[in-house]
């Protein structure tokens, strides 16, 4: 049976994926539940997504200015997160 990992660690999202996809063929795993520790923020989600479609699409980031934009602003918003969450503990 695939898996299929939900990027979230939130009980109720997680409990609603589970009953959504109930049936389907498809074994619902969590970070957690694999072994992912690494707290994996939805801005690095979509860093990710963004990379992973560009590659798919054969866009260029470094060759196109606005997606060099895009990119750098989403890095810097994880950035800033990221610095938050340390100092508000």
């Amino acid at each position: 049976m695939p898996k299929l990992l939900l990027a979230t660690s939130n009980p109720g999202k997680i409990r609603e994926y589970r009953l959504l996809l109930d049936g389907l063929g498809y074994l619902v795993t969590t970070p957690p539940e694999e072994g992912i520790a690494e707290v994996i923020t939805e801005l690095s989600w979509m860093i990710l997504h963004f990379d992973w479609a560009c590659e798919q699409t054969g866009l260029n980031t470094e060759a196109s200015p606005e997606l060099k934009r895009a990119k750098a602003l989403l890095t810097k918003l994880e950035q800033e997160q990221h610095t938050r969450r340390i100092n508000n503990g």
